[in-house]
C-alpha cells in the first residue's frame, strides 16, 4: 500500500519523466526499450537529465514529514550534510528543506480536503513550491555553496533513470 508520500513521488516522477520526453527526443544518448519507452540512464548520460528535475528528486527523497521523529529529522540531516557544503550553507539549505517540507505538507493536506482543488490548481501549487525552493536556495546559498550543490546533483543524476513513452511502469522499491 502507497503512502501519501510514496503516491506523491510517483506522481511527480511520472510529470517529471513526461516532461523529459521532448528533450530525451532531441538527444541520440537516449535508448528504447522493446514497449517503445525512451530511457535516459543517468549513470551514462547525466548532461541528458536537467538540474532542475534532479533538485526535485533530490528534495523529494530528503525532505521529512514536519512531524518527523528524532530519527527521521536525523536521517534528514545526515543528508543534507553529505552534499559537501560548508556549516553555514548546510544550515541554510537545511532550513530550505524544512521549510520545502511543510509547504508540501500543507499542499497535501489541502489536496486532501479540499475538493473543489482542481488537478491544475494542485500541480499549480506543486510547481510553485519547487520554483520557490529552487529561488530560495539559489537566494540563500554562497555561491560556494550553489557550486557545491551543482556538484552532488551531478551524483543525484548518475542515479537516475528517467523513462516516459507510452506506458510508463513505476515500482516502490522504498518499502520491500
Amino acid at each position: 500500500m502507497l503512502n501519501c508520500r510514496s503516491a506523491f513521488c510517483v506522481c511527480l516522477l511520472a510529470i517529471l519523466n513526461w516532461a523529459s520526453l521532448s528533450l530525451a527526443g532531441q538527444g541520440q544518448k537516449s535508448s528504447y526499450t522493446s514497449q517503445g519507452t525512451i530511457l535516459i540512464d543517468g549513470s551514462k548520460t547525466p548532461e541528458l537529465i536537467s538540474d532542475r528535475q534532479a533538485l526535485r528528486v533530490w528534495l523529494l527523497s530528503v525532505a521529512e514529514p514536519p512531524d518527523s521523529g528524532p530519527e527521521q529529522t536525523h536521517r534528514m540531516q545526515v543528508k543534507v550534510l553529505g552534499t559537501g557544503l560548508n556549516i553555514n550553507d548546510a544550515r541554510i539549505l537545511l532550513m530550505i528543506v524544512t521549510q520545502f517540507a511543510n509547504q508540501r505538507k500543507s499542499i497535501m493536506e489541502q489536496e486532501i480536503t479540499d475538493k473543489a482543488m482542481s488537478k491544475q490548481q494542485i500541480r499549480a501549487a506543486r510547481e510553485q513550491l519547487f520554483m520557490d525552493t529552487e529561488a530560495s536556495i539559489h537566494k540563500e546559498l554562497s555561491p560556494q555553496g550553489i557550486h557545491e550543490l551543482s556538484k552532488h546533483l551531478l551524483h543525484v543524476k548518475q542515479h537516475m533513470v528517467i523513462g516516459a513513452g507510452p506506458v510508463m511502469h513505476y515500482q516502490n522499491n522504498i518499502s520491500k
